[in-house]
């Protein structure tokens, strides 16, 4: 968790007691220390990793001291411990959470003091342990505010009196998977709304507290539509960017995504109430192969009463606040009605991390060098998605990964796909126009590796007349790469055709003039002979994709 989380607030989100707005800034002690005023006794861990420390005057009457640390004990020993110590020392306990196995926590109070600690298992700067935060403060805390949207609950499966939804059994996305919902027919066997459905209900309620009139089976059949390409992402979630647009302007509205990437409670808690719209979280958090985090299911956060979250949970009617899911969520976002001009540019891949490059020098994404997601381009935001089955709680077979840029600058944008698994992908490419109508769908394939990255070049422009475009830009290594992957996939199914086709990248590669034309030529031709015999898949696109590339270059 950040140091930007002020720990004091989550006394009201998992213990019921008010929240209070913040007068001064937080004051920091030097990294590795305690900050002074925290009570040196009520650090009961033996190994103690201090990651922040800070205090902060909220009003004359109410300080804080937080003090955040990793630890090498577990979570339930941590806890055992406190809870045997405070009532032994004075301390009262007024709340106990102790619903999860990784997730505990205390409130206490002591004349006019509180504590709060709340000890997790979750992800801290990419790694995974037991993360303790404590709060001690001193004081009477104000009373807090509160904020509430009206929501008509939907949801993927049954709702909270076990009715079977209309749309439950509707098959879900491009029929895919390989078995049905528990509350369908077992044939065929792709799954349903029931299953997968959660972004998708989410996503239908967004748009209905915004004016529209759907249901999750509507938009479904709406997103299934060719002129709708890549509304569903690789991990088989929704798109919501794409989707939200693509509803606008077949709606004749003037709607736009409105991107909520915070992982704190004060962050959520502050942007739900001024933005007063209800906002999708992803929550069942996991990591992938960088250990960054990815969202297994989504829910919509409804009201903030003062001391909780309620949310509406597409696949859990009995789940009503956040606190189910230990306030541990990745904002996803919500749905606004814009002022300004609605262009924007979309891409999602399929496990590989994206880094994109604007014509300003700009970054957003995720630089797996540095292992740091950037924001550096206005208007963009970069999110994971992971969709579980919410029946049988199966991992998706790959995760999708999502760049979304609003009002993007004109020019060229070189893309990095940074592979994470050995498997073709195709990167999809949406772009819309000032008014938010779309352009044709765009796409490029490849083969990716762990560890590889490859470039790719997008050249947006303004113009209806000029629509954008995006290709490779392959180098005669990523070529013979290529050719080497595809062996390994059995896209290539013949090893003296791959090692005749290396022979002519590698002779290609320092012949020059028109004889490295030649050889690229009878590369081509090579490919295009045994395209659908010896080389399948997507392989030959590939292929003579990136002899198109290097053709390029030399000219």
């Amino acid at each position: 968790m950040t140091s930007s989380v002020l720990r004091l607030m989550v006394y009201s989100t998992l213990f019921s007691i008010p929240v209070f707005a913040q007068v001064n800034p937080p004051v920091y002690a030097p990294p590795g220390q305690i900050i002074n005023g925290f009570p040196l006794e009520l650090i009961l861990d033996s190994t103690p990793v201090v990651t922040s420390s800070y205090s902060i005057t909220y009003s004359l009457n109410l300080i804080q001291y937080t003090v955040s640390w990793n630890s090498s004990g577990s979570v339930i020993s941590l806890y055992n411990t406190y809870k045997q110590y405070l009532p032994a020392n004075g301390w009262t306990i007024a709340n106990d959470i102790a619903t999860s196995l990784t997730f505990r926590g205390l409130y206490a109070t002591k004349g006019s003091s509180v504590f709060l600690i709340t000890i997790g298992f979750g992800i801290n700067n990419g790694q995974q342990g037991t993360q303790v935060s404590a709060s001690y403060g001193t004081g009477n805390p104000p009373p807090g505010s509160s904020c509430q949207m009206n929501v008509t609950k939907l949801y993927q499966a049954v709702n909270a009196s076990g009715v079977v939804q209309p749309w439950a059994c509707d098959i879900y996305n491009h029929a895919y998977g390989t078995q049905s919902s528990r509350y369908c027919a077992a044939s065929p066997t792709q799954f349903r709304i029931a299953q997968m459905g959660c972004a998708l209900t989410g996503l239908t309620m967004s748009l209905n507290a915004v004016g529209l009139s759907l249901d999750p089976g509507t938009l479904n059949s709406f997103m299934l539509q060719p002129q709708h390409a890549y509304d569903f992402g690789p991990d088989h979630g929704v798109s919501f960017d794409t989707t939200v647009n693509d509803v606008a302007s077949s709606y004749g509205k003037t709607l736009n995504w409105t991107w909520f990437t915070g992982t704190s409670v004060q962050d959520l808690r502050n942007t739900l109430c001024s933005a007063d719209v209800p906002i999708i979280v992803g929550v069942d958090l996991t990591v992938n192969q960088a250990n960054q985090p990815i969202p297994g299911h989504y829910v919509l956060v409804t009201g903030w009463d003062g001391t909780q979250f309620q949310i509406a949970d597409p696949g859990f009617p009995d789940k009503t606040s956040l606190l189910a899911y230990g306030n541990q969520f990745i904002g996803a976002g919500y749905v606004t009605d814009p002022q300004s001009a609605r262009s924007s540019m979309h891409l999602s891949v399929a496990d590989a991390e994206l880094l994109a490059t604007d014509p300003n020098g700009l970054k957003s994404g995720f630089d797996v060098t540095t292992s740091q997601n950037l924001n550096q381009i206005p208007g963009s935001a970069y999110s994971r998605s992971g969709l579980v089955n919410d029946e049988t709680g199966e991992p998706s077979a790959q995760a999708g990964y999502y760049l979304d840029i609003h009002q993007p600058a004109a020019g060229t944008y070189t893309i990095n796909v940074q592979g994470l698994k050995l498997e073709p992908y195709n990167l999809t490419v949406r772009v819309f126009d000032a008014n938010g109508d779309p352009e044709p769908p765009l796409s490029v394939v490849g083969i990716e590796a762990p560890g590889s990255s490859q470039t790719l070049s997008i050249q947006y422009l303004t113009s209806i007349d000029a629509p954008s475009t995006v290709g490779a830009s392959a180098t005669f290594h990523s070529t013979l790469a290529d050719i080497h992957n595809s062996l390994t996939l059995g896209l290539i199914d013949n090893a003296g055709i791959a090692n005749s086709l290396s022979q002519k990248i590698q002779a290609a590669q320092v012949a020059a003039g028109p004889a490295r034309s030649n050889i690229l030529n009878a590369f081509k031709g090579a490919v295009t002979a045994q395209s659908g015999k010896h080389i399948t898949g997507i392989a030959p696109q590939l292929l003579l994709q990136d002899a198109d590339s290097l053709l390029n270059k030399d000219q």
